[in-house]
C-alpha cells in the first residue's frame, strides 16, 4: 500500500502515465493481499486457539 502512494506522487511530479498505471496495480495487489492476510489470521486463530473468544482477538476482528 505504501508503493501506491509513492507511484501516485511520481505520477503527479512527472506526469508519466506508467506511474499511474503502476499505482493502480499496486493498489489492486494491496487490496487482494489484505484479504489474504485477514483470512490467514482467522485460520491461525482457529488453528492455535481453537477460535476461543480471547480479548485481543475480539478487539482485532472489528478493526479488520
Amino acid at each position: 500500500m505504501f508503493s501506491t502512494t509513492v507511484f501516485s506522487l511520481l505520477y503527479l511530479i512527472t506526469g508519466e502515465k506508467s506511474f499511474d498505471t503502476t499505482a493502480m496495480h499496486c493498489l489492486g495487489a494491496g487490496v487482494f493481499f489484505n484479504v489474504v492476510g485477514i483470512a490467514t489470521g482467522f485460520y491461525t486463530w482457529w488453528l492455535n486457539y481453537m477460535a476461543k473468544p480471547l480479548k485481543p482477538v475480539k478487539i482485532k476482528i472489528p478493526l479488520t
